[in-house]
């Protein structure tokens, strides 16, 4: 007995049990009350951070009759996405172009202000916003679909464009819904378009060829993703077009957590007081063929995409079908801001069964003498992998030919080896450089937008890729980390060679 002898010891007990569950509820609910009083907080400070954003202009808004999957039913054609597109683009410049007040003001970069040094119209015979096709040289003997990245446009496939081109295919640069119009489109788009555009091309590509052509996917950052996706899901339903080789650059398979946090705008962006909690940057719109802007539902699609890419491949390695994907080939850098490279590694890569896929890196500048500061984990990867026997498919790196010297060689290993053999390639790092960037490595060092040299030899006063600010902090309003990041890949032509060799093998 207890309780003074009144009460048996079982209920006593029983009691207690209650009154410590009661205790334990009760703290478990005022947490929960204190982590959503926080939580919500937080979300109403960056809600109200956000309205020091520069103010938001037209081409902020989204156009309408953009492409989406819903267009794509059966008899759909590459023409009648061509003619949406056009429609689009008419619609911009009939009200987004404008016109300069002064004729100082035409000097001003401003890609939606005409005749302005970043109006892409006078930029070249094509507008690379718009979708590209591309005759082969000679009798088309293939096809290439490339598919650009987020907030990007056809441009930026340009340079491989042309090699696919050479190399005797019917090439399509294709601009993904939400691109190459406003960044205001991404406010819309959904990654399921895009996936949706990619297979209106793939089918224009395959009507447009001799039966058993080889058609290839090339993709680039986010359009690396929807390349992927689309030959994962041709792996489970063949009524898909299975492309011959898959090519990625710095592909999108995973993503910075932080764009698991991009739609928590939601609950107050659709206030006319929080409307620009919408956007992560809005910056001056300077560059013709890449939105600067950025709206945070461009990266909550980017991030969905991968995290379906992540379970997809998870479930096709449980199910044993990775063998039936082509072989895929990837260009990487070491030190890339904008995806995971450590996905690349594990989840796609870790479980290939294809002994003729190929991971190739850009390492760093291991001879540069910022290579010290250059974060451990970034800096071990490629050695650590380097020095495995167990890979299951080949890998390749141009790294430098020592840690004394800027020259650099390619080093390739065979799948499921440990010997790995070098070749000179005739190239070294430029001064300064201490490594590639995402944005880099698809343009060629010479692009007359994006490239190394200072020198407008095509007449072009618009040298994105050759500008290096230097002067006090916080004195420009462009982001200075995008104006000193490296735009073009001084090493193109190593990438264009893997290609070509990968063609004819």
């Amino acid at each position: 007995m207890s309780l003074n002898g009144l009460m048996p010891r079982s209920k006593t007990e029983m009691i207690k049990k209650c009154f410590t569950r009661r205790r334990i509820i009760r703290f478990v609910l005022k947490s929960l009350r204190n982590v959503g009083i926080g939580a919500l907080t937080f979300l109403i400070l960056w809600a109200f951070h956000s309205r020091n954003l520069p103010d938001l202009e037209s081409w902020h808004e989204p156009l309408e009759g953009e492409f989406t999957k819903a267009n794509a039913k059966e008899g759909f054609t590459l023409d009648d996405y061509l003619a949406i597109e056009s429609e689009l683009f008419q619609k911009m410049e009939a009200h987004i172009m404008t016109r300069p007040d002064s004729e100082e003001d035409s000097w001003v970069p401003n890609r939606y202000s005409a005749g302005s040094p970043s109006d892409p119209r006078g930029l070249g015979e094509r507008n690379w916003n718009r979708t590209q096709l591309l005759p082969a040289m000679g009798t088309a003997n293939s096809g290439a679909l490339l598919i650009h990245g987020l907030t990007d446009s056809p441009y930026s496939m340009k340079g491989l464009a042309e090699t696919f081109q050479k190399d005797g295919a019917l090439v399509l640069c294709l601009r993904m819904p939400g691109h190459g119009t406003v960044p205001g489109a991404l406010t819309k788009a959904r990654w399921h378009d895009w996936l949706a555009a990619v297979r209106v091309g793939l089918q224009h590509l395959k009507t447009s060829l001799p039966d058993d052509s080889p058609i290839y996917l090339v993709g680039y950052s986010n359009g690396g993703a929807l390349a992927l996706k689309h030959t994962l899901d041709a792996v489970e339903d063949d009524s898909y077009i299975m492309p011959k080789k898959v090519f990625l650059l710095n592909p999108a398979i995973g993503v910075t957590r932080l764009a698991s946090l991009s739609h928590t705008h939601k609950p107050l962006s659709w206030m006319p007081w929080f409307k620009k909690f919408k956007w992560v940057e809005v910056l001056p719109e300077y560059d013709p063929f890449k939105y600067n802007s950025f709206p945070k539902y461009g990266a909550e699609q980017s991030y969905k995409l991968s995290q379906r890419l992540i379970s997809q491949l998870a479930r096709l390695e449980k199910a044993s079908a990775m063998e039936q994907l082509p072989p895929i080939i990837t260009f990487q850098s070491a030190l890339d801001a904008t995806v995971s490279v450590k996905a690349v590694v594990e989840c796609l890569y870790k479980p290939i069964q294809n002994e003729t896929s190929e991971l190739f890196f850009y390492d760093i500048n291991r001879f540069s003498p910022l290579a010290p500061f250059i974060n451990s984990a970034d800096a071990s990867l490629i050695p650590e992998l380097s020095q495995r026997g167990d890979l299951p498919y080949q890998l390749s790196i141009l790294t430098n030919t020592s840690s004394e010297s800027q020259e650099l060689s390619l080093k390739t290993k065979p799948a499921k080896t440990l010997e790995m053999s070098s070749h000179e390639v005739d190239l070294a790092w430029p001064d300064t450089v201490y490594s590639l960037s995402h944005v880099a490595v698809p343009f060629r060092p010479d692009d007359p937008l994006y490239g190394l040299s200072e020198d407008a030899t095509d007449g072009l006063s618009l040298r994105l890729g050759a500008t290096m600010p230097r002067g006090e902090r916080g004195g420009l309003s462009l982001s200075i980390d995008n104006l000193m990041r490296l735009r073009a890949n001084p090493f193109f032509r190593v990438m264009e060679e893997r290609v070509q060799w990968h063609l004819r093998n």
